[in-house]
């Protein structure tokens, strides 16, 4: 069928374009591609299509009347695809999203609103949360979620590594950390994304399970105690940037790093996911690429 098809496309080809070789230069193909077809149709439907002469072309009265045909089958297709287009740029639909508190009011704001100018017709239902929701039994689409964990019932595409690092209380700025094994001195603020301390300096590697003192799964209300109290805390720099700048809360031991915190979009295995959900995946994906060429650069 689809040699069929192809065959047909060919002689329409060379029943406009007046003959064998200017088809062929018209489809990119060799002459005796082109020539091969016409036999091919000729022999399939029983009836000579075009005569031929060493000066020019003419089709044949059964040729003229598979021409209309041919022609009505372009214009179809070309309908098709305009149809198409009209179609992808009109997609509509909604999507359930869930995303921790912090990094969701930092990123989805300017990410769904770059999005529905491209798409308006999809809209979002979303849920702040810092536990992890049942995504089928909640009917969620897709989740934002941190840390490192795998579950084979799920994809994760990965966005980025958020860069973490130890954050000091204002008011520990005279008796600060010096050096990675002062930090069992100090209370700390905990996390379950960051259960190991784990620093690096170049090649040198420190780690340290932090005691938790108050132990939260929400960074915005941790950023809040760090700014309040006396503790020391591994926080993403995202989050307190402009409070360092401020100096509202300090960075401690600057030349070391703790290893970053992996962000991924999930959603479930075994579901395909649909065009509107597809279309959501990839721009976020391209606009957390720009955010990490933006940083590198």
């Amino acid at each position: 069928m689809r040699q069929e098809f192809s065959d047909h496309l060919v002689f329409l080809a060379v029943a406009t374009e007046g003959s064998v070789t200017a088809a062929a230069a018209a489809m990119g193909v060799s002459k005796s591609t082109v020539s091969n077809a016409l036999s091919r149709l000729e022999c399939m439907l029983g009836l000579k299509l075009i005569q031929r002469s060493t000066r020019r072309l003419r089709l044949t009265e059964a040729g003229q009347r598979l021409l209309l045909h041919c022609e009505r089958i372009k214009a179809e297709l070309a309908e098709a695809r305009h149809s198409m287009e009209a179609y992808q740029k009109s997609v509509s639909g909604k999507i359930v999203i869930t995303c921790p508190t912090a990094s969701g009011h930092v990123f989805l704001p300017k990410l769904l609103n770059g999005f529905r100018k491209q798409h308006p017709g999809i809209d979002f239902t979303v849920e702040l949360t810092d536990e992890e929701a049942d995504l089928i039994g909640q009917g969620v689409d897709l989740a934002f979620r941190t840390g490192a964990k795998r579950d084979s019932n799920f994809i994760a595409r990965h966005l980025m590594d958020f860069p973490i690092k130890i954050y000091a209380s204002p008011s520990l700025a005279t008796s600060l950390p010096e050096k990675p094994k002062d930090l069992a001195r100090y209370d700390c603020l905990y996390h379950p994304a960051i259960p190991q301390w784990s620093l690096h300096n170049g090649e040198e590697a420190y780690s340290f399970k932090p005691p938790q003192n108050i132990s939260a799964r929400n960074f915005t209300f941790l950023r809040q105690l760090l700014l309040d109290g006396k503790f020391l805390a591994a926080m993403p720099s995202y989050l307190v940037e402009k409070d360092v700048q401020a100096g509202r809360i300090i960075g401690v031991l600057g030349d070391w790093a703790i290893v970053g915190m992996p962000f991924a979009l999930v959603y479930p295995s075994k579901q395909q996911p649909s065009r509107v959900i597809s279309k959501f995946i990839e721009y976020t994906l391209q606009y957390f690429t720009t955010i990490k060429s933006a940083a590198n650069g």
